[in-house]
């Protein structure tokens, strides 16, 4: 009996120190998968502006990411491609958390991903451009200032300001952080998981992609 009882303990020890391992790994996981789909996703962005002398697609958010990349279908939740594993709650208009993936909402376009058009999110909203274009939509991949820094497309959570992959607690209200780590395309086709700057002041802007980041960040959301 005794003997029995020591191996359940050793067990036991072992099964708590491979767990930690096992949603690292898990983890990582997800995040590969993530940066594979968005890679995807992003290399067909760009073979449309090189159809199209080399301008990029009219698109704004995140519902309209699949038409940037698929015109004239409808979105669906089976197109897994546009849909991030690690995509397992997101936030409502009224930031509430909401304990189900982005990807599975129709608001959405059943899509994960958002495409860095902040240019013309901020023109339907009425508001003035800086001096520097924030998004990239309807721009010609040229013109791009830092096409290796300039974001094509990212998780939508990068652009309001958390992290799929750097849960926070349901309770928190302030679920927007800074430096929250979250998977990004750029303009010249490399994919990168980095870490985003979110100003909580919030005094340019309710989201993290109205504004550039300080020195110091791996990207920028500014076409020129």
């Amino acid at each position: 009996m005794i003997e029995l009882l020591v191996v359940v303990a050793v067990i036991a020890i072992l099964a708590a120190l491979l767990l930690p391992a096992l949603s690292k790994a898990h983890a990582a996981a997800r995040r590969i998968n993530c940066i594979s789909n968005l890679k995807q996703i992003s290399a067909v962005v760009l073979m449309y502006a090189n159809d199209h002398n080399q301008r990029l697609p009219k698109c704004a958010g995140s519902k309209g990411l699949k038409g940037c990349v698929v015109s004239n279908t409808p979105a669906s939740s089976r197109d897994q491609l546009f849909a991030c594993p690690a995509d397992t709650f997101h936030h409502d208009t009224n930031d509430a958390y909401v304990p189900s993936g982005q990807h599975e909402r129709a608001w959405s376009g059943f899509s994960s991903y958002s495409f860095n058009g902040a240019n013309l999110v901020m023109k339907s909203a009425g508001v003035e451009y800086p001096d520097k274009l924030l998004g990239v939509a309807d721009e010609p991949s040229t013109s791009i200032k830092e096409p290796s820094r300039t974001v094509l497309a990212t998780e939508t959570a990068a652009r309001i300001g958390y992290s799929w992959h750097q849960p926070r607690k349901v309770e928190s209200v302030n679920f927007r952080f800074n430096n929250a780590r979250c998977v990004a395309s750029f303009v010249d086709g490399h994919v990168k998981y980095i870490k985003f700057y979110y100003d909580e002041t919030q005094a340019k802007g309710p989201e993290s992609w109205w504004y550039d980041p300080p020195d110091g960040y791996e990207y920028r959301w500014s076409a020129r």
